[in-house]
């Protein structure tokens, strides 16, 4: 007497053509994505008008609920990093005639092909346990020269991740300080005479 043929095993025509579809999907996700010269796997797909290549090219900005942030400078909280005409359309609104200092925390940068805000009260480049581990770096990094606190170590950061350009200037006198496990500026030098 012969077996019984099992209802539920699925027909031998129907593997190949299982491979056939899963073959087929497969290539429609990738359609389009072709791979990186050099080798490597592909970035995050970068956010319109986010896109970027360089720190450079990121300008930190005011979110759209916060029109102005203060006198022009983007708050904390209320601050975003965009690029080329996003990021040109948001400053051509007309501010308020007003002084607001800009905060030396927030940093646009560029990551993944992708604007992004650092700052450095929360960031890993100034991530410390003691004082000692803290120092004060000198840089361009906008309109007027800074004091930036890092961890140390970590002053080619200033240039890579912050995009500021390292100035060759003493920071003497400028006390940084590790709190709340962060690293921050304790004294700042007067708005005339930025730095040392």
């Amino acid at each position: 007497m012969s077996a019984m043929a099992n209802p539920w095993r699925r027909p031998s025509f129907a593997r190949p053509l299982g491979l056939a579809v899963r073959t087929l999907v497969l290539a429609s996700l990738t359609a389009g994505c072709p791979p990186r010269a050099d080798g490597q796997a592909r970035d995050t797909p970068a956010i319109e008008g986010r896109a970027c290549s360089r720190p450079s090219e990121c300008r930190l900005v005011w979110t759209t609920d916060d029109v102005c942030g203060c006198c022009g400078s983007p708050r904390r909280g209320h601050a975003e990093a965009l690029s080329g005409a996003a990021a040109q359309r948001r400053m051509d609104v007309a501010c308020p005639a007003c002084a607001c200092p800009t905060d030396p925390t927030l940093f646009a940068t560029c990551h993944a092909r992708r604007c992004e805000v650092v700052d450095l009260e929360t960031s890993a480049l100034t991530a410390c346990t003691r004082d000692d581990e803290c120092v004060a770096t000198p840089g361009s990094c906008g309109p007027a020269p800074l004091l930036v606190p890092l961890l140390r170590g970590r002053e080619p950061a200033l240039a890579s991740a912050l995009g500021c350009v390292p100035l060759p200037v003493s920071a003497e006198g400028a006390v940084v300080a590790c709190e709340r496990g962060h690293c921050r500026l304790r004294t700042t030098t007067s708005p005339d005479d930025p730095l040392p």
